[in-house]
Formats: structure tokens, C-alpha cells, sequence
């Protein structure tokens, strides 16, 4: 059952104390995984076929899959009957999906742990709130996927709520508008009977939830009734089911983490006002984000969106900018992540002409960045230590700001660039072409690491990248080859972004210097971090 947080602490992942003892960790959110939703989503059939691959390629932790019926005694494709077609008067049977139940359960899934039918709004030809046939046949076809995700033992099944067929939620034929917003709530009420009758355990992950009408196409009156038919789901609702709000297109726009932190917000507060009070204890405990991202926006093959992006994907290299957009995504999130894309898919082979090339087939190095980010969700750190001195959290007082911790400059001529601890608190104030406040501390050669802080700008200007990074050195105090640096751009409202990765000591390591630093600052932009974690990680 899910917590709610406040947007300023939904935005770390068990964040705990930062002294230099065993970190504390009360609450342990769930390990975030990824769910791939594309126009590369397979069928039944190209599982059964392909799936050992598609895992072995794929860094994602679930996908959608497409179910296809058959009617009997329809011969070819018009006797197939396809889940994403549901809003229809035809009334399906259970019988027709049999042979696709047994081939999904004959699958040995291995990564794949967390699949739902993919479903959309079509045909949808002007389905009508009023007309009870439609709607009697919407529940059952709803009921029968339902049915099926528990037998194969999915997660639950996708509720696409956009338009793509034909009018569907603001049309009410000239009835009166309190007639069909109280219609709209009896069909929810029948429509999450079906539902939950056939599946009490579903997690139904609605690209739209309570978030329909905030940035999708349509005009106010299918708004208002939407939320009055997901109120009616919610009030017959099980304790058990869980209902996912995947906040679809602002998500697309989000390219820093204030962007991830409103969607954050609106589902805790925001979105409150079209939730009925009955509904509100349900809402704040059956009810989370899943934050969503759009490959083909992110990685540039969609140009079209590259404008939401600026200036941010512009200062960053692609994957960098892609891995920090992950990260705040996740962080935000409260069990899934998940992707869509038309140009792209998580492993090769695809059937959808457009989708034929994987992703780490465009952008090597993406499926390690992903990979890393599931990583980093699923630690538990209750006994990871913090080997940093932290000023103001030392046992010693005679300990002072700034304690071991050095400031280093590529630029030593340079007289203005200053540096320091204030409050507990490590500043770089402009100019710097490259400098880092960094501290040394021993490690050990084949543990793990996991380097974090949080940074933010305190000047109007935002300008050059913030860096996080470490350097090994062996007994000799030679460096060796092993360095790794992630960077981001510091946000102008001056809020914290967190930077985060794992790494592993190599051969020979005997020591770190732990780096918090900046490039291309300006003369009177000043920069800060808090919170700063070197975690060796328990084994």
C-alpha cells in the first residue's frame, strides 16, 4: 500500500542521514521499475517466438502485451479480435482468448515481471453514456481482460483514456449535463464491478487518470465526465486493486526535475479537487504516479518535440540528459516508470516497420544507463556506510567547516573563484572554468560504491553544468584508468537537484577523491551542495 509524500520529499529515494554511521532507512519505497508501453508492444505470439531475446536485450522490467481472440467459426483476420479495439458493441467471450491464455502461460518470464494487456479507446464510434447495450458490452469485454490478466498472472492491464477512434466521454446525445454526469458514475461503478469481480488484485495503469484534461486534447465537458467515471470506479474500488495515474503528456515535456516534481504535486494536491470526499482515503492509499517518458522526444528521432526540451537537452550530451530525466522520473515515481515511443524499440527485431531498430542499436551505451538507475532503486541501504567526513555532522568539534574536504581549480591563476562550507553547506562561486570542492578517503578494491548529492544554483544566471565524480588512486598514489563524472545543469528557480551513480573500486584501488564540482561558471553565479554520500555498499 502506497505513502504519499509531500513534492519536496517525493523527490529523493530514501533519502536518510548523512552521518558517517549506518545510514537509517525507516521507509523503503518499492525498486522502481520500467514499463515499456510503444507501438512495438507484442502479441502473444511474438513472445512465444521471441522472449528469451527480448529479455536478454531489454532493460525494462515489464511490457504490454497485445492479446488476440478468435471468434469461431471466422475464418482470417475477420474472425480476429484484438484487446486494444475494446470500446465496441460486440460482447466477447472468455472461450475466444483460450488459445492465447495457454501460450502466456507457457511462458518463462525472467525479467518481464510486471506485463499488462495493453487496451485503447477504439472503435469507440460515438459510444453514448445512455446507451446501455454499449456499455453492458464495454463491461464484459473489460471483465474478460480483467479475468485474464489474474490467470496469467499479470500486473493488470492498461486504460488508454485519449480519443482515437471516434467521440467517446463528452458525448451524451442532448441529455441533460447533471443526467449524464450522474450516468458517468454509474458506468464507472459498472464498469469497475466487471473489473474487479474478475481481477480484486488489478493495477489498472490509466495513461489518464484524474490527470484527463490537464494536457490532452478534448474539451471540458468529457473532462468533467472522465473524473465522474473514475469516481464510480473508485467507489467499489477492493482494498486490494491499485489505480495508476501515468500523467501522460505533461510527462512528455519534463526535462528537469522541477518539471517531474509538479507532476509530483498534482497528483497530491492538484487532482484532489476532482476526487468525490468518499473517495479521498482510497485516493491517498490506491492510487499512485507513474511518471512517463517519450523516447523519441528524448533521444531526437521525434524532432517535432525538441522545442518542450530546450535549452536543456541542448547543454547536455543526449544520454546524460537522458539519464538525469530517468532518475528524476523515478524519484518521483511511486512504483513504475514508463515509455512510449513509435520509432524505437527495447530489443531488435521488431515487427512495426518503424520500430525495427532497438534503442541500443541508436544509442549505445542507453540500456547501461537504464540498467543502472533499476540498480540503484533496489539497494537497501540500512547498512551502506557514508566514508565522507561531514563538517558539521563530525563527532570531533574540533573539527571545523571545512574539515578534510580541499577546493581545487584548473585555473590557479585565476584570483576571483572562491570555495568553501558554510551552515553544512559546500559552495564554488564564479569565474571557474573547472574546479571541485573534493575530499580523499580510503576504499577498497572490488566493493561497490554509491556517490550522491544534492546541488543547486544561487545567482539568476545558468550557466556551464554541475558535476558529481571520483577518481581511484593505487598505493603509489598513481591514478588509475577508472574515473567517471555525471553532470547536470542547475536549475534557475534554485531548487535541488540530486545526482546520483554506482560504481565499483577497481584492481589496486587504495584511495578516492570524491569530487563535487563545476565547469564554465561565471563570475558571480555561486553554487551549492548538500548532502553529500560516498556509500560503500554492504555485500
Amino acid at each position: 500500500m502506497k505513502k504519499m509524500f509531500s513534492a519536496a520529499l517525493a523527490a529523493g529515494i530514501a533519502l536518510s542521514a548523512f552521518a558517517n554511521g549506518a545510514v537509517e532507512n525507516p521507509y523503503r519505497p518499492p525498486r522502481k521499475k520500467l514499463i515499456d508501453m510503444s507501438w512495438s508492444n507484442p502479441s502473444v505470439d511474438y513472445l512465444v517466438e521471441n522472449l528469451a531475446r527480448m529479455e536478454q536485450e531489454s532493460p525494462v522490467d515489464g511490457i504490454t502485451v497485445r492479446f488476440v481472440g478468435r471468434k469461431p467459426g471466422v475464418e482470417g483476420k475477420a474472425g480476429d479480435v484484438h484487446c486494444h479495439n475494446i470500446i465496441t458493441k460486440d460482447v466477447w467471450q472468455y472461450e475466444w482468448f483460450a488459445g492465447q491464455i495457454a501460450k502466456y502461460k507457457n511462458l518463462k518470464f525472467n525479467r518481464f515481471t510486471d506485463n499488462f494487456i495493453y487496451t485503447t479507446m477504439t472503435p469507440a464510434r460515438n459510444m453514448d453514456w445512455f446507451d446501455d447495450a454499449y456499455w453492458a458490452a464495454i463491461c464484459n469485454n473489460y471483465g474478460i481482460l480483467a479475468r485474464i490478466s489474474k490467470e496469467c498472472d499479470m500486473a493488470g492491464i492498461v486504460f488508454d483514456s485519449e480519443e482515437y477512434g471516434g467521440k467517446i466521454w463528452g458525448n451524451y446525445k442532448g441529455s441533460e449535463r447533471a443526467a449524464a454526469i450522474t450516468k458517468a458514475r454509474q458506468r464507472g461503478q459498472e464498469w469497475g464491478r466487471a473489473v474487479f469481480t474478475a481481477n480484486p488484485d488489478v493495477k489498472i495503469l490509466c495513461l489518464f487518470l484524474f490527470s484527463h484534461g490537464t494536457f490532452i486534447m478534448g474539451d471540458a465537458e468529457a473532462s468533467t465526465l472522465i473524473h465522474s467515471f473514475y469516481n464510480g470506479v473508485m467507489d467499489v474500488m477492493p482494498a486490494t486493486a491499485t489505480m495508476i495515474d501515468g500523467h501522460e503528456y505533461f510527462g512528455y515535456f519534463g526535462k528537469n526535475r522541477d518539471c517531474f516534481v509538479q507532476l509530483r504535486y498534482d497528483v497530491d494536491h492538484t487532482f484532489l479537487s476532482r476526487v468525490s470526499a468518499n473517495n479521498f482515503k482510497k485516493y491517498r492509499t490506491q492510487v499512485q504516479l507513474a511518471a512517463p517518458l517519450y523516447l523519441d522526444a528524448l533521444t531526437g528521432v521525434n524532432a517535432s518535440f525538441h522545442q518542450y526540451l530546450v535549452p536543456e537537452i541542448d547543454k547536455l550530451p543526449r544520454l546524460e540528459f537522458i539519464r538525469q530525466v530517468l532518475w528524476n522520473a523515478m524519484c518521483v515515481s511511486d512504483e513504475y516508470v514508463w515509455f512510449y515511443s513509435e520509432r524505437g524499440s527495447w530489443w531488435s527485431g521488431s515487427p512495426h516497420p518503424k520500430a525495427a531498430k532497438s534503442w541500443e542499436q541508436q544509442f549505445p551505451g542507453i540500456n547501461g544507463i537504464f540498467n543502472e538507475m533499476r540498480t540503484i532503486t533496489a539497494l537497501d541501504l540500512t547498512n551502506a556506510k557514508n566514508i565522507l567526513m561531514i563538517p558539521q555532522l563530525n563527532a570531533d568539534p574540533a573539527v571545523k567547516e571545512p574539515g578534510l574536504w580541499n577546493f581545487w581549480r584548473q585555473n590557479v591563476k585565476n584570483p576571483n573563484g572562491t570555495s568553501g562550507w558554510k551552515d553544512g553547506k559546500a559552495y564554488i562561486t564564479g569565474p571557474q572554468s573547472n574546479s571541485c570542492v573534493n575530499q580523499r578517503v580510503a576504499v577498497k578494491a572490488g566493493k561497490r560504491y554509491l556517490l550522491r548529492v544534492e546541488a543547486r544554483s544561487r545567482s539568476p544566471q545558468n550557466n556551464g553544468f554541475i558535476y558529481l565524480g571520483v577518481a581511484f588512486r593505487d598505493a603509489q598514489n598513481k591514478f588509475l584508468p577508472l574515473r567517471r563524472e555525471i553532470r547536470i545543469q542547475p536549475l534557475k528557480s534554485g531548487n535541488w537537484e540530486e545526482m546520483v551513480f554506482l560504481i565499483t573500486a577497481p584492481e589496486g584501488a587504495v584511495h578516492a577523491s570524491y569530487m563535487l564540482g563545476v565547469k564554465g561558471l561565471l563570475n558571480g553565479e555561486v553554487i551549492e551542495f548538500q548532502h553529500p554520500q560516498f556509500l560503500e555498499l554492504a555485500d
